[in-house]
């Protein structure tokens, strides 16, 4: 079982209905489950019948050698995902939902049936090679970002074959600096992608 953090669960169940399937909720490296994007996002996986699992941690700094902190990423992925499947009843159905650091995880091992990929690193050739992957044998992918933001490469994401959700002067944080309501809109326009997406992939 998942350990609560700070006293706060760290698993969730949709209120009505059987689960069509689990989620795993992949944080980044200074960005927690609690921030907006993936707390709108798990209210989102619960609207549409995803069990969620949210994953908490401290991650590697970021003077680390990036493959390192690749490998520790997977490590974690891979053992939440491994202690969730060991849960009785538990659904087959798997999707990843990663915010930048996170977003390593489209590298797992695991058969996963769909990504949500917050500001991805699209600038790492393995993370690029990991979509490709998933684009190639059929897994739906989102793919969102930021036009302010430098770690998104425009062009990259919609050569890629996938659903892309491209958000005007947004930065790395999904942010517009200096202007709390676009950043509101912002946050509400990744909302709707991602229902739009769940509801595809259902």
């Amino acid at each position: 079982m998942a350990v609560p953090f700070g006293g706060l669960p760290t698993r969730f169940e949709p209120e009505t209905g059987p689960s069509v399937g689990r989620s795993l909720v992949v944080p980044g490296g200074g960005y927690s489950p609690a921030h907006p994007l993936l707390e709108f996002g798990r209210q989102a996986l619960l609207q549409h019948g995803w069990s969620v699992r949210q994953l908490w941690w401290d991650a590697p700094p970021n003077d680390a050698i990036e493959s390192e902190r690749h490998r520790w990423v997977l490590d974690q992925v891979d053992a939440a995902i491994a202690e969730e499947r060991a849960l009785p009843g538990t659904p087959e159905h798997w999707l990843i939902m990663g915010k930048s650091l996170g977003t390593r995880a489209v590298c797992s091992q695991f058969p996963v049936g769909g990504y949500i990929l917050f500001t991805p690193l699209l600038t790492d050739a393995t993370v690029l090679s990991g979509i490709q992957h998933a684009v190639e044998t059929g897994i739906p992918v989102l793919l969102v970002g930021g036009t302010g933001d430098e770690l998104w490469l425009s062009e990259t994401a919609k050569d890629l074959g996938c659903e892309v959700a491209e958000l005007e002067g947004a930065d790395h944080g999904m942010l517009c600096p200096g202007d709390a309501v676009r950043t509101a809109q912002i946050h509400a326009e990744v909302t709707a992608a991602v229902d739009r997406f769940l509801k595809a992939v259902a």
